[in-house]
């Protein structure tokens, strides 16, 4: 079996537009194998990725995207380090005996050829998902760095100067033990980062155990009953063979939406913001409306009988089913959006955001007022 979407003809029907007849067509004549062909496919349809992005979103992506994950998630005594030799390289008047010479561009060709290729590649990509995209370019600018020591010594700076940022780095390093794909420099705050950046610049499913800890301590609290739920990065922690949460649906798992209702809700930040779920992105002023729809017509068609909804309304059970299913969709997209507004009670490792909701809090966010995106986003 072909993974992702499981058969060519999937894949292309994803896919769409003149891309997906042309490979759609080579398929037909035998132009080139299938295997050959749902790869192209594939490629194809993960450079339109949903992604999000200080508020904004997009499957094109942004050319500010990289540079600012860059400047928020490189330690700040490494983006220190690479500003100084920058400098002492540009205004070195002449080169010292011994000194690496870094105006010999010719000799620094190939790294600054494959920083400057990859930079450009990046900030052209829609491919904007994450951080750990830029890390094959580190390790040829701290080739670079290597040169830092000399260009101090030649310039009559502190010989400590590089020292001291090594130093700072490693404090850094062991401040932010264990958790190291969530790191933030500082620039932005890591347990309010998921305003700006999600996805695998958070949440990778690293944190199920910090989660299953902490949903026990919730019970001991809170009871044994006491529900909690689950929107999670790909699925339920599983490290003491039980379902730690009442799991939430995402384009992940199949978890079949359960009845929402007051609880302690563990959201990771990529669904929080709208990624990867079935009705991705802002909540919009069409899907409000559709909302509103679907609660109009229940509080209508919820008192009569089957049979009255047939022969008043023409509104079969079959018919009826769907639409209670959509408003229960629309439901917990709706509560997602709502609780992006709202302060969260706890941040789990810069993950997984914690909210705890009364009957009262509840209601009002499933019922309230529209969240706030309808005004931005009309749909």
């Amino acid at each position: 079996a072909l993974a992702g979407w499981g058969t060519l003809d999937a894949a292309l029907k994803e896919l769409g537009g003149g891309k997906g007849r042309l490979l759609s067509w080579l398929g037909e004549h035998g132009v080139l194998p299938e295997g050959y062909l749902y790869g192209m496919a594939y490629v194809f349809n993960m450079m339109l990725r949903q992604s999000f992005f200080c508020g904004d979103y997009s499957v094109t992506g942004w050319r500010t995207y990289f540079p600012f994950t860059f400047l928020v998630k490189t330690p700040l005594p490494t983006l220190a380090a690479f500003g100084l030799v920058s400098l002492l390289a540009v205004r070195r008047p002449r080169p010292a005996p011994g000194e690496l010479r870094l105006v010999g561009w010719y000799r620094l060709a190939p790294l600054l050829t494959l920083v400057a290729v990859y930079w450009a590649a990046s900030v052209t990509s829609t491919l904007n998902i994450g951080h750990r995209h830029l890390l094959p370019v580190y390790p040829a600018m701290f080739i670079l760095l290597g040169g830092l020591p000399s260009l101090v010594r030649s310039r009559g700076r502190p010989w400590w100067l590089p020292w001291g940022l090594v130093a700072s780095s490693i404090v850094v390093s062991l401040w932010s033990f264990p958790n190291y794909l969530a790191f933030f420099n500082g620039i932005v705050h890591r347990d309010e980062a998921w305003h700006c950046l999600v996805d695998s610049n958070l949440d990778w499913g690293q944190e199920h155990d910090t989660l299953e800890d902490f949903v026990a301590a919730e019970r001991r609290r809170r009871g044994p009953d006491h529900r909690v739920y689950g929107c999670l990065f790909d699925s339920t922690p599983q490290r003491t063979g039980t379902a730690a949460v009442t799991l939430l649906p995402t384009i992940f798992n199949d978890a079949k939406l359960p009845a929402l209702g007051p609880g302690t809700y563990c959201i990771s930040a990529p669904p929080l913001q709208g990624i990867y779920l079935r009705l991705w992105g802002p909540w919009t002023a069409r899907r409000e409306e559709r909302f509103q729809d679907r609660v109009r017509a229940l509080d209508l068609f919820t008192p009569l009988s089957p049979e009255e909804r047939q022969s008043t309304y023409g509104i079969a059970p079959d018919l009826f089913e769907r639409i209670v299913e959509d408003l229960h969709l629309l439901e917990y997209h709706r509560l997602l959006a709502k609780l992006r507004e709202c302060t969260p009670d706890g941040v789990l490792n810069g993950a997984i955001l914690v909210y705890r909701l009364d009957p009262e809090t509840f209601a009002a966010l499933v019922r309230g007022e529209p969240p706030a995106q309808v005004a931005r986003f009309p749909g």
